[in-house]
């Protein structure tokens, strides 16, 4: 994955910035255009935050309305992304619930005859949900929304480097949930 890779989601800084000076201001149609650029990225984070779809919906609109009351506090040079993650991740955070792993279990794929794909769906779910909410956000932000490090860490506001230790925790904790790939053998 390249590290460098924007996070302002096929939207030109420059465009993204002036928008953004504009929403600063009030103007609604600017505010719109951000959301319409960060309603997919936003979501994909409140769904690997809470599983759930309905949930996922409800935080991804309260991130966009807590959003429209701060952009004038937004930070002058910062980029929006990071800054939306970060009101997802505490909105989530402030409504922590146990992800309902029945409901997951129906959300799996159908196999016909084959137990072990769903045990191992389950263990795997299982493992993000006992991972910290940090880590699953540094988990998400770097392998579904391929953001680079230095974007994790802003909007995590960890020292830099301590991403990679993150990342690395939780990819230790999945994989040791998860069954030998077939050829393996268990140590």
């Amino acid at each position: 994955m390249n590290d460098n890779a924007p996070s302002n989601f096929g939207m030109d800084a420059a465009e993204e910035h002036r928008l953004l000076q504009r929403a600063r201001r009030g103007d609604r149609a600017s505010y719109l255009v951000l959301v319409q650029n960060h309603l997919r990225p936003v979501y994909r984070l409140a769904f690997a935050l809470t599983r759930d779809v309905t949930r996922a919906r409800e935080l991804t609109r309260e991130t966009f309305v807590r959003a429209r009351q701060g952009v004038r506090y937004m930070p002058e040079a910062a980029s929006i992304y990071p800054w939306l993650a970060r009101i997802t991740r505490n909105l989530a955070l402030s409504n922590v619930a146990a992800p309902d792993l029945e409901y997951l279990t129906l959300a799996l794929p159908a196999v016909e005859n084959d137990q072990l794909d769903v045990d191992v769906a389950m263990r795997y779910l299982t493992a993000v949900a006992s991972l910290e909410p940090d880590d699953q956000l540094a988990l998400a932000l770097r392998v579904v929304e391929r953001l680079p490090y230095s974007d994790i860490e802003a909007v995590l506001q960890t020292a830099p480097g301590s991403i990679l230790t993150r990342l690395s925790n939780a990819r230790a904790a999945l994989t040791a949930a998860l069954p030998p790939v077939s050829g393996e053998h268990a140590a």
